[in-house]
């Protein structure tokens, strides 16, 4: 049983994590570039991360170099 919640777990948490990434849109055409669009915010929740066993973390893109992340 304990192994079916942990399975179960697992399968949730990575399921949340696909709505945290950021989107990138596809080319058009091999020649022509198109600009992605970068979120400045995201939320996600982490499972054996930075907090061992469960984080839930924010981080803000002030820049393409400069963030700041809470968890």
């Amino acid at each position: 049983m304990k192994k079916i919640i942990f399975i179960s777990i697992i399968i949730i948490c990575n399921s949340i994590t696909i709505f945290a990434q950021t989107d990138y849109t596809a080319k058009e055409d091999s020649i022509e570039q198109t600009k992605t669009v970068k979120k400045p915010n995201l939320a996600f929740i982490e499972l054996g991360g930075n907090g061992i066993i469960l984080s839930i973390n924010y981080e803000r893109y002030f820049t393409d170099n400069l963030s700041i992340r809470i968890g």
